[in-house]
């Protein structure tokens, strides 16, 4: 399969972003890819809509997928200092502010109708969230509103129902993780096996909250659990907005049996 060739399985570090800025369904969206089949929305976390590694990683999913990749900024151009979100140093009252405004809850509004619109255009779509972005994609697959969803290290996941939930789910859980703890892994694991429903639960040993998205040329774990984390995501897309229809071939007519 195309997601499993050498050239896919690594990452493009330091490259430029291929895709262009638009505005789709009144939000300001990078969009890369030119598929007219198939499509993926991507919601990114507190570091926002421009973190480059973010639009790298859709670029990637765009060509090792074949689909067209949309990032919506759903914090409407405000933003948070890039190093208070890498550094986890937030001062609390700033946080409670930008998320009073951001809410999660505010950005599924948003999102909810923009995958309407895509999906009138595109056969298929996958969702793919990040951190903030995974709670967003959760939300997503709950309503049925995508066809597949990949979710990293979700935020906002204490009391989260998992009920009712209707797409296919990949999880991509770092072994350390204040925000995603042991307990609510082990709930969402305990939930979704019981479902009647494609799962998939990946955990990324050594790595931290975020080390999944964002990159530290310091830390070749972490590096090389990011580009494990980007091929995951590719095989799932493939196989639920690509290879969903498998011929399994037609059973032969012959009634003889023959050994070797």
């Amino acid at each position: 399969m195309a997601g499993d060739s050498c050239c896919c399985r690594t990452f493009d570090w330091g490259g430029k972003p291929a895709g262009t800025e638009k505005v789709y369904g009144n939000v300001t969206t990078y969009v890369t890819g030119h598929t007219s089949n198939k499509a993926v929305l991507v919601v990114h976390d507190l570091l926002g809509w421009e973190y480059v590694n973010l639009r790298l990683l859709a670029d990637h999913y765009a060509r090792e997928v074949g689909a067209t990749v949309f990032i919506p900024d759903f914090f409407h151009g405000s933003k948070l200092a890039k190093g208070d979100v890498l550094s986890d140093d937030f001062d609390k009252d700033e946080l409670d502010s930008f998320l009073k405004k951001n809410s999660p809850e505010k950005s599924v509004s948003e999102a909810l109708p923009l995958a309407e619109n895509i999906r009138k255009k595109y056969k298929r779509l996958g969702a793919v969230g990040f951190g903030y972005g995974g709670w967003v994609v959760f939300m997503l697959g709950r309503k049925g509103a995508v066809d597949c969803a990949s979710v990293a290290y979700p935020l906002f996941m204490e009391g989260y129902k998992h009920d009712e939930y209707k797409a296919p789910l990949q999880i991509l859980a770092p072994e350390q993780d204040s925000e995603y703890t042991v307990e609510l892994k082990k709930l969402t694991f305990d939930s979704f096996i019981r479902s009647n429903l494609d799962f998939q639960y990946l955990n990324f040993p050594d790595t931290t909250h975020g080390s999944l998205a964002y990159d530290d040329p310091e830390n070749r774990t972490e590096r090389q659990s990011l580009v494990r984390a980007k091929i995951a995501v590719v095989r799932w897309l493939r196989e639920f907005l690509v290879e969903k229809e498998i011929d399994v071939g037609k059973p032969s007519t012959s009634t003889s049996l023959s050994c070797v």
